[in-house]
């Protein structure tokens, strides 16, 4: 993974799997045109510790990702 993530990502890594550790991602779709690829994604999970400013709750949560 060392060779594919950049040295200042994986910090950002290990704190989502720390405060979400059954954070799933499922790429739902995912397009490939030449030289770019577009991804729609689903990302769920139970934090555990506070994750983006927000403290735990015991809810779950889902959001729909696209990225380019």
């Amino acid at each position: 993974m060392d060779e594919f993530i950049a040295d200042d990502v994986i910090p950002v890594l290990k704190h989502e799997i720390d405060a979400v550790p059954d954070l799933d991602r499922e790429v739902k779709e995912l397009l490939f045109d030449r030289d770019r690829i577009a991804v729609r994604a689903t990302n769920t999970g139970t934090p555990v510790k506070e994750w983006l400013g927000v403290p735990p709750s015991g809810a779950s949560f889902e959001i729909v990702e696209y990225a380019m």
